[in-house]
């Protein structure tokens, strides 16, 4: 049977009508997928621009301790004593200042005495800029900084004021925010974890394994979107965020268009 003219037109604009319809859900989700790609690049931004200003703000403390504790001539009177004379003044003002470490440096880099390792990867760094990562080989990473110390206008060395970077660092930059997965390693050693729906391991091994920051990887399982940080010294600060909200509303917006 021949279809007639008006059943042949009807078809073909139903026809286009679909096409049309399956195109503009095509383009759609193609939109959503970079806005939300686009969202989850912003929130590590985000809270990339947090840890700095977190920093920022222990920098200026630790600064400040220093500053107070080197007005204390028993530091510099140090520089003359005995080791374990020395040893025991930093643990007893370590204790009186709440940092996690005191050191005393000679101009020329050499640990005279400490409250933690006398090898402190780093140092250098610390005596020429403040806020920087010293790397005890068997403690947790340190952010410190350095005092200068003179005796009758002469410079004898450094006091070294430093505070742990690692759990407590973490939960300050997670909180407000539960989809914020995080972790401090350094190469394959984890040096502190703030994680939720992901292992730590397969979230470093995915994080090592991906492409630029705020890329999608897989982690054992799980869709994150992942920012790396530089802290300094072999530290790195891994973020990542998990777009499941973003991809739901996406597929509200997508099921209010299809009716």
């Amino acid at each position: 049977m021949t279809l007639s003219l008006a059943a042949r037109l009807t078809a073909a604009l139903t026809a286009v009508v679909i096409t049309l319809t399956l195109l503009t859900v095509t383009l759609m989700g193609l939109s959503l997928r970079s806005r939300v790609e686009a969202e989850m690049a912003s929130s590590l931004s985000r809270d990339v621009t947090r840890w700095q200003a977190l920093k920022d703000q222990e920098l200026r403390v630790l600064v400040e301790l220093g500053r107070v504790a080197a007005a204390n001539p028993a530091f510099t009177a140090a520089f003359a004593e005995e080791h374990a004379e020395a040893d025991a003044l930093l643990h007893e003002q370590r204790t009186v200042l709440g940092v996690d470490l005191l050191a005393l440096v000679g101009v020329d880099g050499t640990v005279i005495a400490s409250t933690g390792e006398r090898t402190l990867p780093g140092m250098e760094k610390v005596m020429r800029q403040q806020g920087q990562v010293l790397l005890p080989a068997s403690a947790a990473p340190l952010f410190a900084v350095a005092q200068p110390l003179q005796s009758n206008g002469l410079p004898v060395g450094f006091l070294v004021v430093g505070a742990e970077l690692g759990g407590e660092d973490l939960r300050r930059l997670g909180e407000g925010s539960e989809e914020l997965e995080a972790l401090l390693h350094v190469g394959p050693r984890l040096v502190a974890r703030s994680v939720r729906d992901v292992q730590a391991k397969a979230l470093l091994a995915a994080a090592g394994a991906g492409g630029a920051n705020g890329a999608e990887v897989d982690a054992g399982g799980v869709s994150l979107h992942v920012s790396r940080v530089p802290v300094g010294e072999g530290l790195e600060l891994v973020l990542a965020r998990g777009a499941q909200a973003e991809w739901a509303r996406m597929r509200g917006t997508l099921m209010g268009v299809l009716g």
